[in-house]
């Protein structure tokens, strides 16, 4: 995965009298931009998304794994997901069996991902994350798995239809929240280099992305080594915020990252908005840096 997308437009629910685009009509348009400008995964925020009337008051939340639903049968090659739901959303056997019929209905572009929260990771709260992806991981590769731990509890737990067949299987990645301290970092990236395929790096600036991309791939590479990764440790992707820059900007901080050692990078459009011509200038950019 070396370019992804994670966006958050609103879901406005359209008026009566209008011929506007709907909320949901945005999201699969820009889904459809970024597919046809080379981009690899769309991810969506991986809290429930609110809905709005037409003049934007809030109505009600929309589990974002629905919304998904709609792209996927709009789209055939972005790999799709959101970033990066907590243990505090949905249990982790419950989130594996939502991505896991996400997978059925995309023909294998489902990832799962997982994050800490915004609270201060202490040695409980990594164990519980610990315990959480190594849920995730038995339901998405055991038929009727049984876990005991000390948060979660699995007695031949059901997960059918299972993920579509694939030769790493259907990819997980934990999140490294922005703020995190350097013990709970030390503790996501160990969990990551035994129990998932991708590791998502967040960032507050994109001006300090590359050097943070730096310093955690030198942190990664010795608990890759000690969990006897042979592959050197799961994909690092950075989640790159972007403002309103111009796409040879935006693109110019994507080589960046790529330089420092990231293997992909999503570019964080949730906050600022984004259009399709957005889109498709950055992927056609990097896409030119690339070739």
């Amino acid at each position: 995965m070396r370019l992804g997308v994670a966006v958050r437009p609103p879901l406005r629910r359209r008026a009566a009298e209008a011929n506007g685009p709907s909320g949901l009509d945005l999201v699969v348009g820009l889904a459809r931009a970024a597919e046809d400008a080379g981009y690899d995964a769309l991810f969506l925020d991986g809290r429930a998304a609110p809905v709005e009337d037409a003049a934007g008051e809030p109505l009600a939340r929309v589990d974002p794994y629905v919304v998904l639903g709609a792209v996927a049968v709009s789209t055939s090659a972005l790999q799709l997901g959101c970033l990066a739901p907590t243990l505090d959303d949905r249990p982790p056997s419950l989130l594996a069996k939502v991505v896991t019929a996400l997978d059925a209905c995309s023909d294998g572009r489902a990832v799962l991902a997982l994050g800490l929260g915004d609270l201060p990771a202490d040695e409980s709260e990594l164990e519980r994350l610990g315990e959480g992806l190594e849920v995730c991981r038995a339901l998405l590769r055991v038929p009727s798995p049984s876990f005991v731990g000390r948060h979660y509890h699995l007695e031949r737990a059901f997960n059918e239809p299972r993920p579509v067949p694939r030769e790493s299987g259907l990819p997980i990645a934990v999140a490294v929240p922005a703020d995190a301290s350097a013990f709970a970092v030390a503790g996501v990236l160990e969990l990551a280099t035994r129990l998932a395929e991708l590791c998502v790096l967040e960032v507050r600036s994109s001006d300090a992305a590359a050097a943070r991309v730096r310093a955690v791939r030198e942190e990664l590479t010795p608990f890759a080594r000690r969990a006897g990764r042979v592959d050197g440790g799961p994909g690092l992707l950075v989640r790159l915020p972007v403002s309103r820059l111009e796409p040879p900007a935006v693109a110019e901080r994507v080589e960046r990252c790529l330089a420092a050692g990231a293997d992909g990078v999503v570019l964080d459009w949730a906050a600022e908005g984004v259009g399709p011509d957005d889109l498709a200038a950055v992927g056609k950019l990097v896409a030119a840096e690339s070739s």
